[in-house]
């Protein structure tokens, strides 16, 4: 049953208490994944500067490329923080959208008729065009050519596991979550552990990723 209408300006600072409160609650655990997270994410910024500033770009479809890294950052960064106050679908939903904006970083520069259609036709990134490009034999000989060492390969098993599991919450399967009580939004009771890993294994990712494609960011 809901509860009785109340004035909305009472009733959203009220729910910002509440969810609020979870910040106090946190554990030394999930605040070290927090801050492995935060290491992670301040890297992809970082990478994102020596991008801009070390790598002649093609066309003009790299310098906008190189801006959704911004995008990358911002969307960690929010869905790091409604993790931990509990809000777990908006944040796995955030997670998700880093997750594509990320890898398609790296898709995107080198297919400059893939940003314009997306840019300018209104046409959807394929998240299974993408991790096959990455992990395409194709791909990997470019990267080697990159590299004076042998690079890590595109691991497109986790990168399909996670967003699997990430896109089950954007289309309404439960499974994964609490019920739909006062419990799913407790920090204590709704294993948001399991969500805050899931953020940083998806930071990780793309962060190897983007080092991969481009060796200057590597230092």
């Amino acid at each position: 049953m809901h509860a009785q209408r109340q004035d909305l300006s009472h009733f959203l600072k009220s729910l910002h208490g509440t969810f609020g409160s979870n910040l106090s609650r946190l554990n030394g655990d999930f605040i070290g994944i927090i801050e492995a997270i935060d290491t992670e994410n301040r890297a992809i910024s970082d990478l994102g500067n020596v991008i801009r500033s070390s790598y002649s770009t093609p066309g003009p479809h790299c310098e906008h490329a190189a801006k959704l890294i911004d995008e990358v950052f911002s969307d960690v960064a929010q869905a790091m923080y409604l993790i931990s106050c509990g809000l777990i679908v908006p944040g796995r939903m955030v997670t998700r959208r880093a997750f594509e904006i990320g890898l398609s970083i790296a898709f995107l520069w080198d297919q400059p008729h893939e940003y314009w259609s997306w840019a300018e036709h209104d046409a959807d990134l394929s998240f299974t065009a993408m991790v096959n490009y990455l992990s395409s034999h194709g791909y990997q000989s470019h990267i080697k050519k990159l590299h004076s060492e042998n690079a890590p390969a595109f691991n497109i098993s986790e990168a399909q596991s996670l967003y699997r599991t990430l896109s089950n919450t954007v289309h309404g399967k439960i499974d994964l979550l609490p019920p739909l009580s006062p419990e799913r939004f407790d920090i204590t009771t709704n294993g948001a552990e399991e969500h805050i890993n899931a953020l940083l294994r998806v930071t990780v990712l793309v962060r190897r990723t983007l080092d991969t494609r481009f060796p200057k960011t590597e230092e």
